[in-house]
């Protein structure tokens, strides 16, 4: 008989608990091995059980070594011609004020430099407050 529909769920396995098998492998892995020792290795040059790795291999290492540590950048669209339009409405005044740090961001994220709004997004208008 199927649980009724609204009843919480009881039993199992908890959110977050990791899977017996990976665990496993993943202690395998440490135990008996450095894969990231290893791949240091390579991308030094060091003589791997009496090899020395190709420039190739060494550039393959790094990057495996860099995926693990650096995020994957995505490309953003800007609109530079807008953005540019807007700051040359600026006064010298509020351009100074800008340079000097003197700003602050309202609620919709626009820069606002004494009385008047700059919005920073590609999509943005002076606007006054």
């Amino acid at each position: 008989m199927p649980r009724p529909r609204g009843l919480p769920k009881t039993g199992g396995r908890r959110k977050g608990t990791p899977n017996r098998t990976n665990v496993a492998t993943r202690e395998r892995i440490e135990s008996e091995a450095d894969p990231i020792g290893f791949l240091c290795r390579v991308n030094r040059g060091d003589d791997v059980d009496g090899e020395i790795p190709t420039l190739d291999q060494r550039m393959t290492a790094a990057k495996i070594l860099a995926d693990k540590v650096l995020p994957d950048l995505r490309s953003v669209e800007m609109e530079h011609s807008t953005i540019q339009s807007e700051v040359t409405e600026l006064s010298d005044a509020e351009l100074e004020a800008m340079a000097r740090g003197d700003f602050e961001l309202d609620e919709a994220g626009r820069c606002v430099v004494g009385s008047t709004a700059v919005v920073v997004s590609a999509t943005s208008q002076t606007e006054p407050n």
